[in-house]
């Protein structure tokens, strides 16, 4: 296309061979599909088929009985890389001794111009099918890598918030616990300063009270004794008046 390569898609046998290699490998494995493209990078192992469109004119199409004979045929073959695909439907059309002794002809014919060339490009087919699991080797890689990294960085940070808050609620748990005990021991002391004040007043109250009592009673005491005396003295200055004047009269009857 005008000296310009363009991209397109394809379907690499050896990334299924790398992961199921126990299960798969060139010898036992057959893509099979409508475009080359697709099976391009491994040529002896793709099988094309016509494809299908849906249609009056195509309602006798027969390509997936013939593809399932054909598969039947090469089922019991130990390398079915070996095969040229290409031809299947004139492999069908052989009959079974020629089938064996074909397939027999080319396990043990030395090889030729054109195995040579198939040869290079088998070669040129691992060297890209390494190259490609290399790199998709390494693209894993660096996606685990990166993956790693996100969820590291997810968890640190997952565990960074989560001893934020639990710092966060300790030490607000702790701040509550101090307002509460400081507001504890305020309202304590307040209490404690009111109930002392109010005994103090209710002691003081009482102290008055009971020296104004005794106040009173020994001022009543001091004052009926001031009576007490001044009513003797009265008593002993009217005696002693009552006897001057009875000596004083007895003198004027004499």
């Amino acid at each position: 296309l005008d000296g310009k390569k363009k991209d397109f898609n394809t379907k690499p046998l050896m990334f299924i061979w790398a992961h199921y290699k126990d299960y798969y490998n060139p010898s036992n494995t057959i893509i099979i599909d409508d475009l080359k493209k697709n099976f391009i990078m491994n040529p002896q192992n793709g099988l094309r088929i016509r494809s299908f469109y849906n249609g009056p004119e195509n309602q006798d199409d027969r390509e997936l009985k013939y593809l399932a004979q054909y598969l039947t045929a090469i089922a019991h073959l130990k390398d079915l890389s070996k095969l040229n695909h290409q031809e299947w439907k004139e492999y069908l059309s052989m009959d079974q001794k020629k089938r064996d002794d074909d397939a027999s002809i080319k396990e043990e014919e030395p090889k030729t111009k054109k195995h040579k060339d198939e040869g290079s490009d088998t070669k040129h087919s691992k060297e890209k099918e390494e190259s490609d699991t290399k790199n998709h080797t390494k693209k894993k890689e660096e996606s685990d890598i990166k993956n790693h990294t996100k969820k590291k960085e997810e968890s640190d940070t997952k565990n960074h918030t989560k001893k934020k808050e639990e710092s966060d609620t300790k030490n607000h748990t702790k701040k509550k616990e101090e307002s509460d005990t400081k507001n504890h021991t305020k309202k304590k002391e307040e209490s404690d300063t009111k109930n002392h004040t109010k005994k103090k007043e209710e002691s003081d109250t009482k102290n008055h009270s009971k020296k104004e009592k005794e106040s009173d009673i020994k001022h009543r005491e001091e004052k009926d004794e001031s009576d007490t005396k001044h009513s003797k003295e009265k008593e002993e200055s009217d005696t002693k008046h009552s006897s001057k004047i009875m000596e004083e009269g007895k003198k004027v009857i004499e």
